[in-house]
This record gives structure tokens, sequence and C-alpha cells, in this order.
């Protein structure tokens, strides 16, 4: 998950040792211990009872990391790149969305969202690109013209978004509704620029 300047929080050792039994018991594919992981905590200003785990694999060649929601307590939910482990739990998260939530409460289920594409990374400014190569003269001048602050639009049960979002080598205008709920969907998108070598998503090997 994309790192969206979250304000990280300090974990006690106590916290951490608890932790990871949590983690073992969500997940089939690695044996985590004190001494093969290192443990980030994120406010994520949009959950109240929930926040984020960034679980670095020491061991591994490259480091990897994985993502998990804990609420602080006895329970770990790992992110599995769709959009509905967050929709089927958010009333135990504690939604909060308001003026100043709004943005990065979207950002955060597109960010989860994952394909052999990547993931959709919702941008407002050029400088939030991550490039996977230097773009070409031609490249850089289309994104700095089409990269924008997102439009908000209150509606009669939630939200609409006009924003720019990357997907894959591609550049889209979508427009997303957001519920009061928090469900979200994209219900259009035009696009506007394809096959940049530069936008293309950076995978580990």
């Amino acid at each position: 998950m994309t790192n969206r300047n979250y304000k990280q929080i300090k974990l006690s050792e106590t916290e951490e040792l608890s932790i990871i039994p949590l983690l073992n018991a969500e997940n089939d594919l690695f044996y985590f211990s004190e001494e093969s992981v290192s443990i980030k905590a994120f406010e994520l200003p949009f959950f109240e009872n929930y926040i984020c785990l960034e679980v670095w694999m020491l061991h591994s060649t490259p480091p990897i990391s994985l993502n998990y929601l804990w609420n602080k307590n006895d329970e770990v939910i790992a992110f599995n790149g769709y959009k509905e482990f967050i929709f089927d739990n958010l009333p135990k998260f504690g939604l909060v969305l308001n003026p100043q939530t709004i943005m990065p409460y979207v950002r955060f289920v597109l960010d989860c969202i994952w394909t052999f594409h990547g993931s959709l990374r919702l941008i407002e400014d050029y400088d939030e690109i991550e490039f996977s190569k230097k773009p070409t003269p031609n490249e850089q001048e289309f994104l700095l013209k089409s990269i924008r602050r997102a439009k908000i639009t209150p509606t009669e049960n939630g939200y609409s978004i006009d924003a720019v979002i990357v997907y894959g080598d591609s550049l889209f205008q979508s427009n997303i509704e957001l519920q009061n709920n928090g469900i979200l969907d994209i219900v259009s998108e035009t696009l506007l620029c394809e096959k940049y070598r530069c936008l293309e998503p950076i995978f580990l090997e």
C-alpha cells in the first residue's frame, strides 16, 4: 500500500509481541517471529477503531512488506487486493467521513485494490506519481497539464468525486460515487493517455 503520509504511531515492545501471533493466525504463507519482521504502525484518520500495520519481512530478498488493519487488541485483518475486505468491515472499523477525511479514505480504498496492472492510484499533484522511468518531455508536459485536484460535490446520499487516476500505464479522468456508509464505486471514466511506460507500476521480483 502506498504510504499517503499517514501519522506513524510508536508501538511498545509489548504491543509488537502481541501482534506477531495474530499475524501468524491470519497468514498461511509466512511464519512471523520477533527476529524476522519489522512492524510499523500508522494512524488512519478515517477509521476510529483500527490502525494500519506495515509488516516488513526482513529475511526475504529483497525485503517485502505486507499490510494489515489492527484493532489495537486481538484482531488483524490482512489486505487482500479487493475493496470488499474494507466494505464488509466498515461498521467495526468506525468510519469517519468529513471534509478532511473524504479524499484520504477514497485514496486508501483505491490503493488497496490490486490487479496484474497494479493499484488504482488517485493523484492530485504531479509530484505524487511514482515513476518507473523518467518521462519524456512530451509525457511530462501532458501529465503536468492533466493532473489536478479532485472535485468533490455533495449529493443526496454522499459525495460525487471527479478525480484523475493512474492505472497501469494509463491516465484516466474518473467519476467516483461515495455513499455516506463508505461504499464507493467508479461510475464512469475517460481515458486521457495510455502506453506511458513511465507510469507502469513498479513490481518487486
